[in-house]
């Protein structure tokens, strides 16, 4: 897509530019005096969070959150996607790969502003910080009602297999490279104190992005928490199995012991010849199993 004017008044513009080409890139180096090097940071997939100024140039290279993010995520572009913002002079420059929701709020949220004249470029790039920002509660809450659900059904519902332990680690690890993005976030948010803003609005960015990191790292705990209990519950299950496979070792122990002897007929047991034998040997194992049962009820086993 080509470079777009997205605003423009007499105090700055503002230029957007979708998944762009090389040309695209050569445009901006050559009219915007962008360092080629920062412009490859762009184009670089897997790039982290950062902020970096050359002598005109104000570059905040910022990571938001996608609306739907893989199942199965691995690295950061499974969660998230870049979205750099360049501000020359009187001029911002927002650069993406894909569709930006915070582009398309901020400018939605300019246009319907009675006081369009009075933005600035340090305007537009705090509204863009806070919808990047913003951006990242939304799949806080999916993962918070995953969470629930999960435990709904192990701890409520008593539903337990492989597939609530495999859901729990894929949600660990979107959880956790959420906070990875957000933790990281934290050097172009500081660096926002190099724009004309007032202490205040600088202040209430960085309290939005420690409070969206400290509810992620909330969230891992939470996780991690379920994991640990999903795994006691699953020893505790094995520890009854065990414990009733016991419970009839102990039954069938000794009247097993009692079969072997007079299963082994040899000549001289006088008891295979007695006319009753076999109603006493069935008595005494009667007997031990009413024994062995009395005396686990009194042990509450």
């Amino acid at each position: 897509m080509a470079l777009e004017k997205l605003f423009e008044n007499s105090n700055c513009a503002w230029i957007d530019c979708i998944n762009p080409d090389a040309e695209h890139l050569s445009i901006l180096q050559q009219q915007y005096g962008i360092d080629k090097l920062l412009l490859e940071d762009i184009m670089e997939l897997e790039h982290l969070p950062k902020y970096e100024e050359t002598v005109d140039v104000k570059f905040f290279l910022t990571r938001e959150s996608l609306p739907e993010q893989k199942p199965h995520p691995n690295t950061l572009s499974n969660i998230s996607m870049k979205l750099g913002v360049f501000i020359v002079k009187n001029t911002i420059i927002t650069i993406h790969r894909l569709p930006s929701g915070a582009v398309q709020k901020t400018l939605k949220e300019i246009e319907s502003s009675h006081q369009r004249e009075t933005f600035h470029t340090a305007n537009i790039a705090l509204k863009l910080a806070h919808r990047i920002l913003n951006s990242f509660t939304d799949e806080e809450e999916k993962i918070f009602n995953e969470i629930n659900k999960i435990g709904s059904d192990i701890f409520l519902y008593n539903r337990h297999g492989s597939n609530e332990i495999k859901h729990l680690y894929r949600i660990k690890r979107k959880a956790e490279l959420n906070s990875r993005v957000l933790s990281l976030s934290n050097d172009w948010v500081k660096n926002f104190n190099n724009l004309k803003l007032s202490k205040v609005e600088i202040n209430n960015l960085i309290e939005t992005q420690k409070n969206i990191t400290s509810n992620f790292d909330h969230l891992n705990s939470q996780i991690t928490n379920t994991i640990e209990l999903y795994l006691a519950l699953s020893d505790q299950r094995n520890n009854e199995i065990m414990k009733i496979l016991s419970v009839y070792s102990v039954y069938f122990l000794p009247i097993t012991f009692i079969a072997g002897i007079y299963g082994m007929n040899f000549h001289n047991m006088p008891e295979l010849g007695y006319k009753y034998a076999y109603y006493i040997a069935l008595s005494v194992m009667a007997i031990i199993v009413i024994v062995t049962f009395l005396y686990l009820k009194k042990k509450q086993f």
